[in-house]
């Protein structure tokens, strides 16, 4: 470590008013000496020049400029890399102050490039490089490692969670036909079911009443979610599901509440996901929450729909899902304007007319 990030410390004073600094060649004897030519070859003073290496000295010492160019870095940098004692010069000239480099200095700045790349600050990479201490490099590396795994699984779910919105907008702006019972094929989903302690909902009951309950029903979703430690951006489009039995008897009961989960949300939350199967569903799209009477309208359809499933000779194969497609308050934040898929899982005939995909 002490080699690769190789910050020279301040030596004594040499002969004849020079400075050096983690220098190695002897300065050669007698009087004062004047290092390099003039400013504009140093990069010190002025801009462009020769591209002469060590001055008249000939000890292949480069010049400021000459180390900036080599390494494509501004000579600004590398005064500021001296100032945080990441990268002193081998040698500077007292009288002239021109600061000169050697070639092995080279490594130490690519060491700092590839630490700025993984975020690192100049005052976190001066802080590794005085340690010269490869075990200290190794932890500094493998923590910073850590955050960037999670920043990489908190951006995942960001791109999830966006697309997913984006979605919202996009079904949104394009509703579906609403209220037109349909045979679609859905894919198989993961979701996540929250159980809900819920009796059986009254179609005749005042619609507002039950959407309080429902709302009531989504806080206490949300603090599940809290209380787990699960991200809260898993709290969106929470959609209701209906056994198989109530929906036999007619007795509409809201047993759970689910929301969709994808592995982008990590694997601790991922592995309680449950799968529902591909299938045939007897669909349909509702744009309002009420009936034009004030009834809650998704039990009074979905009564509907279990009355069309039995019209066209087809029995529910599973579970009821109602799954929200857009909420309003994303796009006008004033109440619940939801608009959801009524689905009823069912068993179809070869001799029906192939569901849409």
């Amino acid at each position: 470590m002490g080699d690769v990030m190789g910050c020279g410390r301040t030596g004594a004073p040499g002969e004849g008013g020079l400075r050096v600094e983690g220098a190695r060649a002897p300065l050669g004897a007698g009087g004062r000496h004047r290092v390099g030519g003039d400013a504009k070859d140093h990069g010190e003073g002025g801009a462009g020049g020769a591209e002469r290496v060590g001055g008249e000295r000939g000890d292949g010492l480069l010049l400021i400029g000459q180390m900036a160019r080599l390494n494509s870095v501004s000579e600004k940098a590398l005064r500021v890399y001296q100032a945080k004692g990441i990268l002193e010069p081998v040698l500077t000239d007292e009288e002239t102050g021109y600061r000169y480099y050697s070639l092995e200095q080279c490594a130490t700045l690519d060491m700092v490039s590839q630490l700025q790349s993984l975020g690192f600050s100049l005052d976190q990479i001066a802080e590794i490089a005085s340690r010269h201490d490869v075990s200290h490099l190794r932890a500094c590396v493998s923590q910073r490692l850590e955050l960037l795994e999670s920043r990489s699984a908190q951006l995942a779910m960001a791109r999830q969670v966006a697309g997913d919105l984006l979605h919202s907008c996009d079904v949104y702006l394009n509703k579906p036909v609403c209220g037109e019972p349909r045979l679609e094929a859905l894919p198989a989903r993961q979701i996540l079911r929250f159980e809900l302690d819920r009796g059986a909902s009254d179609p005749r009951r005042d619609g507002r009443a039950s959407m309080a309950d429902w709302e009531r029903d989504l806080r206490g979703v949300r603090r599940r979610i809290v209380e787990r430690g699960w991200p809260l951006a898993l709290f969106r489009d929470v959609g209701c599901i209906i056994k198989r039995e109530s929906l036999a008897s007619r007795d509409i009961v809201y047993s759970s509440a689910f929301v969709s989960v994808s592995p982008a949300f990590g694997e601790e939350v991922y592995e309680h996901a449950e799968t529902v199967g591909a299938g045939v569903y007897l669909t349909e799209y509702i744009d309002s929450l009420y009936t034009p009477d004030g009834s809650e309208r998704e039990t009074v359809e979905l009564l509907r729909l279990l009355d069309e499933c039995a019209a066209r000779g087809l029995e529910p194969a599973g579970d009821y899902l109602g799954e929200v497609i857009a909420d309003g308050p994303a796009f006008q934040f004033r109440g619940r304007q939801m608009l959801f898929r009524m689905c009823l899982p069912v068993q179809v005939s070869p001799t029906l007319a192939a569901p849409s995909a």
